[in-house]
């Protein structure tokens, strides 16, 4: 994993956001800070696990991360970033939610 160790909130929208935080600070009592990141697609990283590991994301649009099972997961900020990387490690497979069989 890249970086820190913040969890990271996906949405389809910001009201999902808004609702998240509404409830955090309202039914938990969590004061919640939300900060916008850039990235718009996610996937599962899949493959032999030494290359899983060594696997370096080459763009600024790009960030691994882990989902909350611990499986690798990367994100990217445009499909032109996800094609550099699909290039650049034809040994891992990054999939989709689409092409996830089960989660």
């Amino acid at each position: 994993v890249q970086g820190g160790r913040e969890p990271i909130l996906a949405a389809v929208g910001e009201l999902q956001i808004d609702v998240i935080v509404a409830r955090l600070e309202s039914e938990y009592g969590v004061k919640t800070s939300v900060y916008p990141l850039p990235f718009s697609a996610a996937t599962w990283i899949e493959g032999d696990r030494a290359a899983i590991d060594s696997l370096n994301l080459r763009t600024r649009g790009s960030l691994r991360a882990e989902d909350r099972t611990g499986r690798p997961v990367a994100l990217f900020n445009a499909d032109w970033d996800l094609r550099l990387a699909e290039e650049s490690h034809p040994d891992v497979q990054f999939k989709r939610i689409g092409d996830i069989e089960t989660m």
